[in-house]
């Protein structure tokens, strides 16, 4: 069974993505913030096989945790969708040339959400 982790500041949202993704047949394994999930990462980068993570969090944001993370060898082609509810296209196309392998808008979609899923696992980011 895959292992998502999800980033998300926002409770409710966190619960609601941790649930649709839960439904879809995925382990879940939701944080609060970018720094702590960067952390588990780092401490097992095997523990996940795909990140989910709000753009807009406290302390370091989702295009923040993509960038640490694309610095780090076993997470080059790591799939990570980014997502929020902010942002125009110009700065969609921003968050996928700066390491993002989708990008889903806010509210999520739950059909959205689950094709983008198997999309992202099925081509590593850069190929």
């Amino acid at each position: 069974m895959k292992k998502i982790y999800i980033a998300e500041d926002d409770i409710v949202t966190r619960t609601l993505i941790s649930e649709q993704v839960k439904s879809f047949g995925f382990t879940v394994t939701a944080f609060e913030d970018a720094i702590t999930v960067l952390e588990a990462l780092r401490k097992n980068p095997g523990a996940a096989d795909l990140l989910i993570t709000d753009v807009r969090m406290p302390g370091m944001d989702g295009t923040e945790l993509i960038a640490e993370l694309r610095k780090i060898d076993e997470f080059v082609h790591f799939p990570i969708i980014i997502m929020s509810g902010v942002v125009g296209v110009k700065d969609i196309s921003e968050l996928l040339k700066n390491g993002a392998s989708r990008f889903l808008a806010k509210p999520i979609d739950p059909d959205d959400l689950r094709e983008n899923i198997e999309k992202a696992l099925t081509v590593p980011y850069g190929y």
